[in-house]
């Protein structure tokens, strides 16, 4: 990039934020901080130069042999997941009960039965004009 004559387009904060918002989020948060020490440290804007320096860094770390490819062992997925569900089960409880109403012996009354007598067959159809 730098033999390139345009190079202070890519200074541009417009396309440096471009840039930012393909990475990853937790990138997104570290390259916030460099930035801004940066601005603070050296009095001027993060340039092109300064983010290609960060993402270099960054390939390097998570290209690590040694410790690149750290994970969470499943006890501490195990942790996590019960402390969010604890979190989230600290609101209300809510419960579903289901049942189910049949009419008791001897008080079906007479429409009801017609009705189970009409739909037991359902491949017949009723006539449209006299229902």
């Amino acid at each position: 990039m730098k033999d390139i004559e345009y190079l202070e387009e890519m200074d541009n904060p417009a396309n440096l934020r471009i840039i930012v918002s393909k990475l990853p989020f937790r990138l997104r948060e570290r390259w916030r901080v460099i930035a801004f020490d940066v601005q603070e440290k050296e009095r001027r804007r993060a340039r092109f130069s300064d983010l290609v320096k960060f993402i270099n860094r960054q390939a390097k770390i998570v290209s690590d042999p040694l410790f690149g490819d750290v994970k969470e062992s499943p006890d501490e997925k195990g942790k996590l997941k019960s402390s969010i569900r604890a979190a989230k089960g600290s609101g209300l409880k809510r419960s579903t009960f289901v049942t189910s109403v049949t009419p008791a012996a001897g008080y079906a009354s007479e429409s009801s039965k017609n009705r189970s007598q009409h739909t037991s067959n359902t491949f017949q159809k009723p006539c449209l004009y006299c229902d």
